[in-house]
């Protein structure tokens, strides 16, 4: 939690790929659990529409736009 950005969920792709989601919303997923693509990660209503997003490849801040091909 931070008080700025609300709640964090970090998804570890694998092969240093790692993804940041934040929400003030309430996490949706449990520490250590597994998603698939479409899990839903936060509960979001109303007052929480925004959510931020980042993506880090061994620890260095990528842009998205520039990795969608790998799975597209």
């Amino acid at each position: 939690w931070n008080d700025s950005y609300g709640n964090f969920v970090f998804i570890d792709h694998g092969n240093g790929y790692v993804s940041n989601y934040r929400n003030m919303g309430g996490p949706k997923v449990e520490v250590g659990g597994t998603v698939e693509q479409g899990t839903v990660l936060f509960e979001i209503e109303e007052n929480n529409m925004d959510i931020g997003y980042s993506v880090t490849k061994d620890e260095e801040f990528l842009d998205p736009m520039d990795i969608m091909e790998i799975k597209g």
